[in-house]
């Protein structure tokens, strides 16, 4: 679904800048443009487009706008296959994030391993949420 329409200034800047892109991230951006919501098939989250990459991955964001998450997050190397084209949110859906962005650093400074900060993460976002974890 468009999340959001591009005025005419903005269409003519895109066109040129796609015209001087290659041609693998032409087709990309042409397939999976930019003004477009999506559900990222591996995790369910509802993503935007930040980037496209010449291996024919891009980078996308995970946020609170679209969806109930711990932290915002980009996400790079994400194979442009696993991006759907999706709704808005429903009506009353709960959005959102939970920590800030210094929580998520305090919770990522007590791992060791990427698991391990990943684990702080979920624990600190439960906790704050009041949700028990398992």
């Amino acid at each position: 679904m468009k999340f959001f329409d591009m005025n005419e200034s903005q269409r003519r800047e895109w066109q040129q800048w796609l015209d001087t892109r290659p041609l693998v991230v032409r087709e990309m951006a042409t397939s999976y443009p930019p003004d477009r919501l999506y559900r990222l098939t591996s995790s369910g989250h509802r993503v935007t487009i930040e980037s496209y990459a010449e291996d024919g991955t891009c980078t996308v964001a995970v946020t609170g706008q679209y969806n109930c998450v711990s932290h915002n997050r980009s996400v790079f190397g994400v194979p442009i296959e696993e991006l759907v084209e999706c709704d808005l949110p429903a009506e009353g859906e709960p959005l959102g994030t939970i920590l800030t962005r210094d929580e998520v650093l305090a919770a990522v400074a007590t791992g060791n391993t990427p698991e391990e900060r990943m684990e702080a993460v979920r624990h600190a976002a439960f906790a704050k949420a009041g949700i028990g974890v398992t």
